[in-house]
């Protein structure tokens, strides 16, 4: 994470470089909020840098009982976090107290956050794919959070992370703050300008998963005309004394530059009242992506018998064109047939899925029924299977072979990554073929400049790259000779 502006106020209330906490060593401070203070650091067991999250809420952290209350928040929101192995979720490590406080470890990243990147691109207007390559791994990360029953409730461009080698990732999750700032009553403390919806402001309201939606349709607004929306209370302010609504109607400003239904979804996103909002994530993914309505496919009315004639004609049409294709098929060579003479890679029980005793007695943890441990490791536990990673090209061939695009992810900008997501044959292929969304896979390959790092595949955005063979990651083998 890109290092913040420190004053010497808030120096002396952080953590001395250099201390040892536990075993991390403090290296600097990259931030400080209303309630936690940031620390780049070194895991000195593992040789690897991580991020340290200390509680630490400055207004009120004289206030015993009332930094105690959210101490156990922020430990409870840490746990939470901890659960969740998802490529668009920052990974909670590790998390203990101490100094009469509470700390979470996290992983580090090499990269900025979209807010930096907004600040150091001013003139910048997002396309849509480059849109959606930024906010389609994110959509992803929140409907994990929000199938929990759990919410972010800080969604803002400083809180998406652009990392150099991996898609974009949340961080700094809101709810302990959120919790905190009702119970000191200092809601101003967790107010967003321009990112937070009505009901945040009021400590009587409820909140849903539709408050995300208003805050990531706030971010999107942002990143597609520039400027900020304008604080939700003053749009309700004006509405109430009948002035019209002070944001941009985007539908009609960029409709030759977006798809309609694209900026539609967000419009709806950012309806003031809840029940006007788009309700979930998930339809809100399909309203950006344009997916088909389902209720188009509806049978019409039975009372409508004219339609209902029509519609019965429309029926044995599709049955006769059906027959027809079906009968055709037959001459066709088969798909599959083709899939084996192209390559072995390609068929499914070629690839060898580590037991779950091989993958724990030689070091790895089962993670959503897969195995996963460093690179290390994982050349033990393919060996204990009678198998072996494979190499960065045949993980590369299966891209291929899927329809997908091989991308090198730090070579490429926001919408050449976007295109194997959008390519919906290409992502039913690779999980046909066994390779979770949310998971990368370890290579045999060693990084040719550094043999401390190894490359990976990422299938859901079909890409390669390089990383520390000490970070986990999910370990698939094929047998030895193949």
């Amino acid at each position: 994470m890109p290092k913040k502006e420190i004053s010497n106020k808030v120096e002396t209330n952080t953590l001395a470089i250099g201390l040892m906490l536990e075993e991390f060593e403090i290296l600097e401070v990259l931030g400080q909020g209303s309630f936690e203070i940031t620390y780049k650091a070194r895991d000195t067991h593992l040789d690897v840098i991580v991020v340290i999250k200390e509680y630490m809420p400055n207004q009120f952290a004289l206030h015993t009982e009332t930094f105690e209350w959210g101490m156990q928040k922020f430990l409870d929101e840490a746990e939470v976090l901890r659960k969740f192995d998802h490529t668009a979720i920052v990974k909670v490590l590790k998390l203990f107290k101490a100094n009469g406080t509470a700390y979470f470890v996290m992983d580090f990243y090499e990269g900025e956050t979209l807010g930096d990147y907004l600040d150091n691109h001013r003139h910048k207007k997002f396309a849509q794919d480059e849109v959606l390559s930024v906010m389609i791994p994110i959509i992803e990360g929140l409907k994990a959070v929000h199938a929990e029953g759990f919410l972010h409730k800080d969604i803002v461009p400083d809180n998406i992370f652009l990392r150099i080698i991996r898609p974009p990732i949340l961080i700094n999750f809101g709810a302990s703050k959120n919790a905190l700032g009702v119970e000191s009553e200092n809601i101003s403390a967790i107010i967003k300008h321009g990112y937070s919806a009505p009901e945040q402001y009021f400590s009587n309201l409820q909140q849903d998963s539709s408050t995300d939606v208003y805050a990531i349709s706030a971010v999107i607004y942002k990143m597609i005309t520039g400027v900020r929306v304008v604080e939700s209370t003053h749009r309700q302010s004006d509405l109430f004394n009948d002035n019209d609504d002070p944001i941009e109607n985007i539908v009609l400003q960029y409709q030759d530059k977006f798809d309609k239904s694209f900026l539609e979804t967000i419009q709806k996103g950012l309806s003031l009242k809840q029940k006007d909002r788009i309700q979930t994530i998930a339809e809100f993914q399909r309203g950006l992506l344009h997916e088909e309505d389902v209720s188009l496919l509806e049978i019409p009315n039975d009372k409508d018998s004219s339609g209902n004639t029509i519609y019965l004609f429309i029926i044995m049409l599709l049955l006769v064109v059906l027959g027809y294709l079906l009968l055709s098929e037959e001459t066709k060579p088969r798909e599959d047939t083709k899939r084996e003479q192209n390559s072995s890679l390609y068929i499914v029980s070629k690839w060898i899925i580590p037991t779950d005793k091989s993958c724990k007695a030689n070091g790895g943890e089962i993670e959503e029924g897969i195995c996963k441990s460093n690179w290390d490791k994982a050349q033990k536990i393919c060996s204990a299977n009678n198998g072996r990673l494979a190499t960065i090209d045949e993980l590369k061939e299966v891209i291929k072979l899927c329809g997908g695009i091989n991308i090198e992810y730090s070579d490429v900008g926001f919408s050449t990554s976007y295109k194997n997501i959008a390519n919906k044959p290409y992502q039913a292929c690779y999980k046909k073929e066994g390779f979770a969304y949310i998971h990368n896979f370890w290579s045999s390959s060693t990084y040719a400049d550094n043999d401390t790092h190894a490359w990976f595949v990422d299938f859901a955005f079909g890409y390669a790259n390089f990383d520390d063979r000490n970070y986990p990651y999910s370990v698939r083998c094929l047998p030895i000779g193949e």
